[in-house]
Order: structure tokens, then sequence, then C-alpha cells
């Protein structure tokens, strides 16, 4: 399996979900979208650490919500020595023809999210230009 080459893709308008590695109190998910909208709304029991590795995709949020900004050092440092920086080449944001319901945030390949329980958010586009291709993981939240 190579992460960064998913095959077969899935179909257009769809993702797929893989569960690469499942422990207590962690699951280690690849995701991938194909000119994906989202619709369903996300309100996660866990902490997520969501980075974005090849492709688009913006994610929407509750009205409202805070914003997350980047994620904790701990818990990013070992995914950028183990994949390296040179893996994320940059690509151009994508924004949704229609109009968003909350705030929107472009996710740029390389650069992960920490994503904390129970904030609201939905997947609004993915994988527009290229299929989008997410490392994903899910952790117990801290309280």
């Amino acid at each position: 399996m190579n992460l960064f080459h998913p095959d077969p893709l899935p179909p257009e308008g769809a993702e797929r979900c893989e569960t690469l590695l499942e422990r207590p109190g962690l699951r280690v998910e690849r995701i991938v979208s194909n000119r994906h909208y989202g619709s369903h709304w996300y309100d996660q029991q866990e902490d997520e650490l969501v980075l974005l590795l090849r492709g688009d995709c913006t994610l929407e949020f509750e009205r409202g919500a805070q914003l997350p900004s980047g994620a904790p050092a701990e818990l990013t440092a070992p995914l950028t020595a183990l994949l390296g920086r040179a893996a994320f080449p940059p690509q151009p944001p994508v924004r949704p023809a229609a109009p968003p319901e909350g705030p929107l945030l472009a996710l740029t390949p390389g650069e992960p999210l920490l994503l904390p329980a129970h904030l609201r958010h939905r997947v609004r586009s993915a994988g527009l230009h290229s299929p989008a291709v997410f490392l994903c993981l899910f952790f117990e939240a801290r309280r």
C-alpha cells in the first residue's frame, strides 16, 4: 500500500475510508475523496488530527464555531519526521460555489489540523482537482 496513491479510487462523488491501525484509544484511517461534496455534519466523541497528504479540501464549521489552528508539535513532529516536508507539494485552495452555512477553512497538503471533540464540521468539498488523500488519527479527547 502506498498512502499517496490509492488504488482503486472511489467512484466520482464518493469517498473511501480505510482503517490502517486500531488500538485502545487510537484509530488511524486513510480517507480518499474523489470530487466529493459532503453534507453530513460530524460531531465526534474523540479528537482528530487531520493531515491532507494530496489534493484539495475545504472544511466547513458550524456557524459561530472557533476555527481550529494547526496542531500541537508533540502530535505533528513524528508525522513530519516520518513523511518529510518534500512529500507535500502546495495545492491551490478550493472554494465551493454554494454559500456556506458557517466559516470555511481550506486545508493545505502537509499542514496538520487538530479538530477537538464535538467541534461540528463537515467536508464542504474534497478532491475536486485531483483525488484528496487524508491521514486521520482519532484519539481520546483531552478533558
